[in-house]
């Protein structure tokens, strides 16, 4: 933690030397260090745990300090502010990639995606507040999970049900023929079904 509250620059602020030439070449040395700190740490939450102290640190320096020391003290301040900014962004950004809902992608066609969903609504397993979901919603909300826009559903349906073969359900029937074709086992080590 104190890594960099040790450094020279923090030396000589303490020390309230006003040589402004060994300040700014110190001042120099101790950004480098937190540049090159951001970009080889591996654990960004403990490196902004260290630039907080760090800021703290100096903004106690920066009151009890004389003049010159006062401004590169400010200058270390403004500099670090921008480092805990990008470090925060860092952390949100990990955590919203950790957060992030998985994107699932429908490769069928969209009549096979209009039977899958009429079959799900006629089945009427899929509910929502208590009451069974209307088409509409089911086709909006699969609809965003999946990526997939259909305006205008019900003439796929309408084309669906006047099939001429009679076999209504060909996506369906081959969802059968495939989970009754493909043996299933569960894995031991994750308890999921594999084919």
């Amino acid at each position: 933690m104190k890594r960099i509250t040790n450094t020279h620059f923090f030396l000589l602020l303490k020390k309230q030397i006003n040589d402004v030439s060994i300040l700014e070449k110190e001042y120099d040395k101790f950004a480098a260090m937190l540049f090159a700190e951001s970009h080889t740490t591996s654990d960004i939450t403990a490196y902004h745990d260290i630039l907080v102290y760090t800021r703290v640190e100096l903004s106690c320096l920066t009151a009890l300090s004389e003049e010159i020391n006062s401004a590169l003290s400010e200058k270390a301040i403004k500099l670090i502010d921008i480092q805990i900014a990008w470090t925060e962004k860092q952390i949100i950004s990990g955590q919203s990639k950790e957060h992030s809902p998985l994107k699932l992608k429908w490769k069928g066609s969209v009549v096979e995606w209009v039977e899958l969903l009429y079959a799900l609504q006629s089945a009427g397993c899929i509910y929502h507040n208590g009451k069974k979901v209307s088409l509409k919603q089911l086709f909006s909300k699969m609809g965003k999970i999946f990526d997939v826009k259909v305006a205008e559903f019900t003439t796929y349906f309408m084309n669906i049900k006047n099939r001429a073969d009679k076999n209504r359900t060909k996506f369906i029937d081959l969802l059968l023929t495939s989970a009754q074709g493909h043996p299933t086992r569960f894995s031991r080590s994750f308890g999921q079904i594999d084919s």
